[in-house]
């Protein structure tokens, strides 16, 4: 007996909500309704083929600034309802509780190398991520990684670092005098409820390893920035460039990167902050 076409279509929307490209799309359809009048980001690029460390892989889209000088790199991930809570906390000795962000940057008269930008957010970021249980009940559509969060962090550091590679090679033939700056920021779009707690994990009893009962308040938020220490099979496949002064320590400078994550609730407020412009008078 020959499938329906009802059935046939039930198959297919299940296809494309399992792959996360209806999510994907509808982030993309948010920023065109936006407009140039309320964001500073444009659609650049779409199903972008990078390679990083001899890696392939497609960025699901590209944004970037209205003086392309600034590029968000975006992963979209739709999750289980039933695993729906990414919560995350901070440590205390995360690069003594540093409360800077730190971004790919390519800079000087040509594209020689690479450097960074760092700077203060609005957000302060957070560095230990968990995925809670709702009250939902699961459909087995999303991410089917043990860790989503981590395997979501992990594709956009590996992207952003291909579309690096791209830009330098592009931008290494580039005749110019002129001085060149390219801010790189690796976003996390998911469907997923974002949670925040500014507890101190270090106030765990030492007898049994547990938190006191009520020293954990998690509040919902729109996003946050994530840093992580970054290995060397996910950086760029260009020489560092050396700085004059270090921030921390050389160790620092080399693998600490930052993440935005951004829940649905939080897609518009996100877009429409001018992070080009703030990064370009604030970052060191």
């Amino acid at each position: 007996m020959s499938q329906s076409e009802q059935e046939v279509s039930q198959l297919l929307k299940k296809s494309l909500d399992f792959h996360g490209h209806s999510f994907h799309y509808a982030v993309m359809k948010k920023l065109e309704e936006l407009g140039n009048a309320q964001t500073p980001w444009g659609n650049f690029l779409t199903e972008f083929p990078v390679q990083n460390k001899g890696q392939n892989s497609h960025i699901d889209f590209v944004l970037g600034s209205v003086d392309r000088n600034t590029f968000l790199i975006a992963e979209c991930k739709r999750v289980d309802p039933a695993k729906g809570n990414w919560c995350f906390v901070k440590t205390p000795y995360f690069w003594k509780n540093d409360q800077f962000i730190q971004l790919d940057k390519i800079e000087g008269t040509t594209a020689t190398g690479l450097t960074t930008s760092r700077t203060v957010m609005d957000v302060h970021p957070y560095n230990l991520g968990f995925e809670v249980k709702t009250d939902q009940k699961g459909d087995g559509i999303g991410s089917s990684d043990k860790s989503p969060i981590n395997a979501a962090i992990t594709q956009a550091l590996r992207n952003t670092s291909g579309f690096i590679n791209y830009c330098f090679e592009k931008l290494r033939w580039t005749n110019t005098n002129q001085q060149l700056i390219y801010r790189f920021i690796p976003v996390i779009f998911t469907t997923a409820n974002l949670w925040v707690s500014d507890v101190d994990i270090g106030k765990s009893n030492l007898s049994d390893g547990k938190l006191p009962n009520d020293l954990v308040n998690a509040k919902k938020v729109d996003w946050i920035w994530f840093n992580q220490n970054r290995p060397d099979t996910l950086s760029p496949d260009l020489f560092l460039l050396g700085k004059q002064n270090y921030p921390v320590s050389y160790e620092y400078y080399k693998f600490l990167r930052s993440v935005a994550i951004v829940g649905s609730s939080g897609v518009e407020s996100f877009l429409t902050k001018d992070y080009p412009s703030y990064l370009q008078n604030t970052d060191k």
